[in-house]
C-alpha cells in the first residue's frame, strides 16, 4: 500500500505559520482533529499518518488521546445543568426585582409627605417590608 505525503507548499507553511501568531488556529485545529480521526479509526498506520501528514509519531499519539479523552464530554448533558443554573438565576433576579419594586414603592408614597419627621413614614403593619427594613430605607437613626 503507498502512502500520499501530504507536502506543504511554501505560500501554505508561511499561511499556517501566520495563522499560529495571529492565534487563528481553526484550521490547524481542524487538521489535528483530521489526523487524530485517522488514527483513531486504525485504517492507517502511525508510521503511514506520520508519513502522510508529515507530523511526528508522540503528537499523533497525543492528538488521538486528546480526542479520545474528550468524547465521553460530548455525550453529557451539560446544557441541562447550564439551563437549571440559569432558572436558579433567572428566579433569584425576579425575586431582587420584587423586593426593590416593594422598596421603590414604599419610598415613592413616603416621599410625597416631605415632612421633618420621618419616624411618622414608618407601617407598622406594611404587608412586606419590616420596621427595620423601613428604617434603613429612610434613613431613621436610632435615639
Amino acid at each position: 500500500m503507498s502512502v500520499k505525503r501530504k507536502s506543504y507548499t511554501p505560500a501554505e507553511k508561511a499561511r499556517i505559520a501566520l495563522e499560529a501568531i495571529k492565534g487563528n488556529l481553526t484550521a490547524a485545529e481542524a487538521e489535528k482533529a483530521r489526523i487524530a480521526l485517522e488514527a483513531i479509526k486504525g485504517n492507517l498506520t502511525a508510521a503511514e499518518i506520520t508519513a502522510r501528514y508529515d507530523v511526528h509519531m508522540t503528537q499523533v499519539n497525543q492528538w488521538k488521546r486528546q480526542a479520545l479523552d474528550s468524547l465521553p464530554e460530548l455525550f453529557t448533558n451539560k446544557t441541562k445543568a447550564l439551563q437549571v443554573d440559569y432558572e436558579s438565576q433567572l428566579a433569584e433576579l425576579y425575586q431582587q426585582i420584587g423586593r426593590l419594586k416593594v422598596e421603590n414603592d414604599f419610598l415613592k408614597k413616603n416621599l410625597i409627605n416631605l415632612r421633618d419627621d420621618r419616624r411618622s413614614w414608618l407601617e407598622s403593619n406594611h404587608p412586606k417590608l419590616n420596621i427595620r427594613q423601613q428604617c434603613i430605607l429612610i434613613v431613621v437613626r436610632k435615639v
